[in-house]
């Protein structure tokens, strides 16, 4: 009896920029466990007494497990926010990279739910662009544990298959308060974590690739249609029985 080994599903990660690809590539989550957890004092028990015990997250197994799973897409550049006060619609930005983008939905796109006047929506532009080999789902979350280095900034959830989109942009609100909030979020914090959700194991794989290549893989990003677009790309390579076919790497 002859058995064939089944291929790994991969996430591909790739970037054109060399800076962003040899200093903040994409990780395991298990390479960003913060340091102030990996400074606690290991557990221990050493009898009845309260004070001779020493209890912490380290016990924790949602911790842990959390930390086991998927993939974290780190800050690339420093990055300056400047929100202005309640009832303003002011912002404005600066990267350290001078180059990187951050684009703005206006309110009107929630049906004015969350008011340009109450809070500032920003994008996040990402250097990278994604491709798996399998049409699987990916959790997007903000990154846990961070509050330090993230607060006020909220980054919003979704559900990614990265078989027919590829892009990695990062969608974030801040609430406006009382007065103009000046916030600093530094190069390198964990701003992204994808969490596969499927049994299988996903294999990932950074790739520095030619603005040439970067580029028409974003391209495959393109609607197709005026609505559902994603779907409709589904929907064509199932007819076809066949996957999305451009490779970066090639």
């Amino acid at each position: 009896m002859i058995f064939f080994k089944k291929k790994p599903v991969v996430l591909k990660c790739y970037t054109d920029r060399a800076d962003v690809y040899n200093y903040f590539p994409v990780v395991k989550a298990s390479k960003t466990i913060p340091e102030w957890f990996k400074n606690l004092p290991r557990p221990k028990y050493t009898g009845l007494k309260k004070t001779e015990n020493i209890r912490n997250l380290k016990e924790c197994i949602g911790f842990t497990n959390y930390f086991a799973k998927g993939f974290m897409l780190p800050l690339w550049s420093d990055l300056i926010l400047e929100i202005g006060e309640k009832g303003t619609d002011r912002y404005r930005y600066q990267y350290s990279d001078q180059r990187s983008e951050i684009v703005v939905h206006p309110g009107h796109t929630t049906g004015n739910t969350f008011s340009d006047l109450e809070y500032q929506e920003i994008k996040l532009s990402s250097p990278w662009l994604f491709q798996c080999t399998e049409s699987i789902e990916f959790m997007c979350l903000q990154p846990e544990w961070f509050l330090d280095k993230i607060f006020p900034v909220h980054i919003v959830a979704g559900v990614m298959d990265f078989t027919t989109n590829v892009a990695t942009n990062i969608n974030a609100y801040i609430k406006r308060t009382e007065e103009e909030q000046n916030i600093f979020l530094q190069a390198g914090t964990p701003i992204y974590h994808f969490i596969p959700l499927t049994e299988k194991k996903v294999q990932l794989e950074v790739h520095l690739v030619t603005t040439e290549k970067f580029q028409n893989l974003y391209l495959s990003n393109s609607p197709v249609t005026f609505r559902r677009h994603h779907a409709k790309k589904h929907k064509i390579l199932k007819e076809k029985k066949c996957p999305f076919k451009f490779d970066a790497e090639n």
